[in-house]
């Protein structure tokens, strides 16, 4: 998790597979989506587009951080 935030706190916005190679993996991992899914539920990230599965959908720090 801390990970994932320092990352976005250098970044305006990346997607889930730059995400994933920054963070040293070859694919996208399911325990990657789920850490990214609970810190957008918690309020700590946002997504860029109203749809999850939209191929332009961006993560980013959320404003309300």
């Amino acid at each position: 998790i801390d990970e994932v935030l320092s990352i976005l706190s250098e970044r305006e916005s990346v997607t889930m597979k730059e995400l994933s190679q920054l963070m040293g993996y070859k694919s996208q991992s399911n325990s990657l989506k789920a850490v990214v899914s609970s810190l957008v539920s918690e309020g700590a990230l946002d997504y860029t587009q109203d749809s999850k599965t939209s191929p332009y959908q961006r993560i980013r720090l959320s404003s309300r951080r």
